[in-house]
């Protein structure tokens, strides 16, 4: 499923990709991930989650008699399976516009077996709405979804990181939205033992997806390590997020009178959204092992030096079938 955009003015939106790690000179037969072998104080794979609408609704207005209304409503999971779904009382428009939100992992208490998988999405259905009469003051929706897991591999080599968004957004160029940030990311640090904080071991390099006719599907190459030199034991953890806030109005503020909806049709009726219930903005990514490759730097691959460890990170963007 291809990523659309309708009636935008901003052109672009990015899905950053990251993906950093160690180099050592060692090769990829039979590597394997491990998801759930750490010290006790990193034992929980999903190291942190939030799947959150922090606001979905607003205030409304009926023109005629000046009936006001006002509502918005949120929740949070408290585990990792909650499905998080919300619906303001839309009154006195209850009964010509419905908003929709959510956030969710999978829906379930675990993963996908190679990554992770997050869902969010916010809709506002016009039904027979009179827009010479109904003013939407203001109506937010915000939602937050993230998850971050941890990983360690047993061999040295060659891994591929992969992400992957579905779903549309159509959204009037007209109405704000003012934030929507979308990202998958990768990087290591070493675990220092019991009481002591995590180093990181390298900055983040990205890749960047074109959501207006670009590719969705990103990866990149990736050379691991079980360990420092001096036997220190590395961790990698992933990262995978979708966040967005919009604010809707057709209020006419100096006059106080509702303003015309160029989308909706004769009947009043309309749909606009970033995502919807039924088709999700879903973003996935994976950590899968890669064939066995001579980390030899190749035009346009990207080195860093990290200070201290004498070593150089490998990256490199693979090439489209």
């Amino acid at each position: 499923m291809h990523m659309t955009r309708q009636m935008t003015k901003t052109g672009k939106f990015v899905v950053a990709a990251s993906a950093s790690a160690l180099l050592l000179a060692a090769g990829n037969s039979q590597a394997s991930i491990n998801w759930d072998t750490f010290p006790y104080s990193l034992q929980s794979e999903y190291v942190s989650y939030n799947f959150e609408v922090q606001q979905n609704g607003g205030q409304f207005l009926n023109t005629e008699g000046y009936v006001f209304g006002e509502s918005s409503t949120s929740n949070s999971a408290s585990s990792y399976a909650d499905i998080v779904k919300t619906s303001p009382n839309t009154a006195p428009l209850g009964s010509v516009l419905s908003m929709n939100a959510g956030s969710q992992g999978t829906g379930t208490s675990a993963s996908p077996p190679d990554g992770l998988s997050i869902q969010s999405f916010a809709e506002m259905t016009f039904s027979g709405f009179d827009d010479s009469t109904l003013a939407i003051i203001s109506a937010q929706q915000q939602a937050t979804t993230n998850a971050l897991r941890r990983l360690t591999v047993d061999t040295a080599g060659f891994y591929n990181f992969s992400a992957n968004l579905l779903g549309h957004i159509n959204y009037p160029d007209e109405y704000l939205v003012s934030d929507i940030r979308i990202t998958a990311s990768f990087s290591g640090f070493i675990y220092n033992g019991p009481g002591s904080e995590l180093t990181s071991l390298t900055d983040d390099t990205t890749l960047d997806f074109d959501l207006i006719g670009g590719d969705p599907s990103q990866n990149a190459d990736v050379y691991l390590q079980s360990q420092t030199d001096s036997g220190k034991p590395i961790f990698y953890q992933m990262g995978i997020g979708i966040y967005f806030n919009t604010n809707f109005s057709n209020l006419n503020w100096l006059e106080g009178t509702a303003t015309p909806i160029d989308f909706l049709d004769e009947d009043g009726n309309g749909h606009i959204y970033i995502g919807t219930e039924t088709d999700p903005l879903k973003l996935t990514c994976a950590l899968t092992p890669a064939a066995p490759a001579i980390p030899t730097p190749l035009p346009g691959a990207a080195l860093l030096l990290f200070s201290g460890l004498s070593s150089l990170a490998f990256f490199r963007r693979k090439a489209k079938a």
